[in-house]
């Protein structure tokens, strides 16, 4: 559910992505547990992505990271 709820909710493919540096796309995180104080976004961007890392291969996440800006790929588990 958190990674539907993160991932696809409210993508639209067609529409290019917003968030063009970390704060901007840590922000969005942000808005979207409607700036919860309790609520670490950088956090949940590394929750979200490790949960997404357990289940895809090493080519998958390098074809991932290659579609997001490099400022965010250090998110990702090493």
């Amino acid at each position: 559910a958190l990674l539907r709820g993160f991932y696809y909710e409210g993508w639209h493919p067609g529409r290019r992505a917003i968030a063009r540096n970390r704060n901007s796309f840590l922000d969005r995180i942000h808005d979207g547990v409607h700036r919860d104080p309790a609520v670490d976004p950088e956090e949940v961007a590394r929750s979200v992505l490790g949960q997404l890392a357990d289940r895809l291969s090493a080519a998958e996440i390098e074809e991932a990271k290659a579609a997001t800006p490099r400022v965010l790929h250090d998110l990702w588990p090493t």
